[in-house]
């Protein structure tokens, strides 16, 4: 940790920055599970599976 220490307290240094990431981690969610459900798309059991 004191190896890190200057990295995990940057954040305390910035005025308004959240203190999570999860509006971001939804935002890539989507393009993630979009990729996966478009890996068969072009075959007849990709496109019984497809889910939007």
């Amino acid at each position: 940790m004191n190896n890190h220490w200057e990295g995990l307290t940057l954040f305390l240094k910035v005025p308004g920055v959240p203190l999570t990431n999860n509006a971001n981690e939804r935002l890539l969610k989507r393009s993630v599970l979009n990729r996966k459900n478009a890996y068969f798309y072009r075959t007849e059991s990709g496109a019984k599976s497809e889910i939007y």
